[in-house]
């Protein structure tokens, strides 16, 4: 593109066939000539004394759009890779497509930071390609399982992976980053193989937003090179020699320490619950201190809680996959009042917040939906909540099923303490002496019985 004559500029103007074949016309000029006339050859307007930008005039299919803005400009347009429930595309594909940015099996071209997105389970028979570009994995509430064969994901220096809605279970080690990443509403489950495999290996930087991290680890003492500061235990839940910030998580029910950093930096402070009350905190903890808006549950910690009193064990509680579902009475219930991770779903699915805040880990606490003791009775309408009743037996009228109610009859003495727990005595009366209150004795006192105690006797 020069400048003509007449102080306007001559045109490159550029045209596509149909076949998508490019062309250049001869160029034409546009300007005010010197007697003042003002040239519109070609139906082309003024650009007074400022150059133009080539001007495509073009006629082609509309899928050809794409490709030559992606020529003009040289920016390359991410991509959404399906692996897709019929096969066609694998976890192993799309991974090296994105990685790559050429096509691999079945699965489309990865192009920049591409979006992996999950149609099924995926069960590993062989270890996944390193990720090593930008990749977002939508899980939609999926799995993804080593078998106990393999490490289920690893990061890259380069890699940078954002992993939303993901279980990743089974392996010989869940994920090992040595790049970035983000777990938003994800589980990291069942992770073992050797007493340095953790759920998640950290040597880069980590972000993890409502996730639970539970039943990682193996017994027996780390002692690989580059963990021989970690005491006598082994690594369960995280290994951080990077840096790692937990937000609204869960990290608990792990074999060995919960938590285990090396010369690396831990962020926390942030509506998380750590360990249990079977563990110390020396038992749970290396190189961690919990901050003051966590809940420690540890048998030392700011609220010690029963493993079983936090969460039920991995089971269906609705989407995809099997996850840890919130008991109630749990610490980790409206937690976070300010829902600070701003994330309006859980890994399921379902709407955050249910209650007056945001809860911690994968799983929002849900009553109406909840059965926390699997006797086919949700917790919103269940009146022993933690222990399975069933027939919702409730002999004293009090909404406490009798099964954890202790004081059954409801006369003021706890069941421990009472000769006759399951009819009001409060007198305790005992003529005979034998243990047995009057009221309920079927012997000596059979005078005195209750016609309550009689007819469940007669019965």
């Amino acid at each position: 593109m020069v400048r003509n004559g007449y102080g306007g500029w001559l045109v490159d103007v550029l045209t596509m066939a149909e076949g998508g074949a490019l062309r250049f016309r001869p160029r034409c000029s546009t300007g005010t000539n010197k007697q003042g006339d003002t040239n519109k050859k070609r139906g082309l307007s003024s650009f007074n004394s400022q150059p133009p930008i080539l001007i495509i005039m073009v006629s082609f299919k509309l899928s050809s759009m794409a490709l030559l803005l992606a020529l003009l400009t040289g920016i390359a347009q991410a991509t959404t890779i399906t692996v897709d429930a019929g096969g066609l595309c694998t976890l192993a594909d799309a991974t090296t497509s994105s990685n790559t940015d050429a096509a691999t099996g079945g699965c489309a071209i990865g192009s920049g930071a591409d979006t992996i997105i999950l149609e099924k389970d995926v069960t590993l028979a062989a270890t996944l390609p390193e990720i090593t570009s930008t990749v977002t994995l939508e899980g939609g509430g999926h799995f993804i399982s080593g078998n106990g064969l393999v490490l289920v994901l690893k990061i890259a220096n380069s890699g940078n992976l954002t992993l939303n809605n993901t279980t990743i279970k089974d392996g010989k080690g869940g994920i090992d980053n040595s790049g970035a990443i983000i777990l938003n509403n994800s589980t990291i489950s069942g992770n073992s193989g050797g007493s340095c495999e953790a759920g998640i290996s950290n040597h880069g930087t980590a972000t993890l937003n409502n996730s639970t991290i539970s039943g990682n680890g193996t017994a027996g003492l780390c002692m690989s090179a580059g963990y021989e500061g970690l005491g006598s235990s082994s690594i369960g839940g995280i290994f951080n020699s990077g840096t790692i910030t937990l937000k609204n998580s869960i990290v608990s029910g792990n074999l060995g320490h919960e938590i285990a950093s090396d010369n690396g930096i831990i962020t926390a402070d942030s509506w998380n619950v750590f360990g249990h009350n079977n563990e110390s905190n020396e038992n749970a903890f290396y190189g961690f201190t919990p901050g003051g808006k966590d809940v420690t549950a540890t048998s030392d910690g700011t609220k010690p809680t029963a493993l079983a009193n936090i969460f039920s064990p991995l089971a269906a509680n609705g989407g995809a996959t099997l996850t840890y579902a919130l008991v109630a009475g749990s610490p980790a219930i409206d937690v976070d009042m300010t829902c600070s991770t701003n994330l309006t779903t859980d890994q399921r699915g379902y709407v955050r917040p249910v209650g007056s805040g945001c809860d911690a880990g994968a799983v929002e606490y849900n009553p109406s939906s909840t059965d926390s003791d699997s006797d086919g009775i949700a917790d919103v309408s269940d009146n022993c909540p933690l222990i399975a009743n069933p027939d919702q037996s409730d002999t004293d009228k009090d909404n406490i099923g009798d099964a954890c109610d202790d004081d059954v009859d409801g006369d003021g003495v706890v069941n421990g303490q009472d000769n006759c727990p399951i009819v009001s005595n409060l007198d305790q009366q005992d003529k005979d002496k034998d243990g047995i209150g009057d009221t309920c004795d079927p012997h000596d006192d059979r005078v005195n019985m209750s016609p309550i105690y009689k007819l469940l006797l007669l019965n």
